[in-house]
């Protein structure tokens, strides 16, 4: 869904990232809700590369 689908005011950036080698980096949010934090319930993908490009090995 589009960011702005989302009230921004529920949401808080999380600590917790992750990588996954096909989807990219991972961002996660908790969601504040009236009895609390529900932690890591959203998580956003920011893709590290265009499908199909290779991987550098750094040389």
């Amino acid at each position: 869904m589009p960011p702005e689908a989302v009230d921004q005011s529920l949401l808080e950036l999380s600590a917790r990232r992750t990588l996954c080698e096909c989807k990219g980096k991972a961002e996660y949010f908790h969601i504040k809700g009236p009895k609390g934090l529900i932690r890591d319930a959203l998580v956003t993908m920011m893709p590290s590369k265009a499908r199909g490009q290779p991987v550098s090995n750094g040389d």
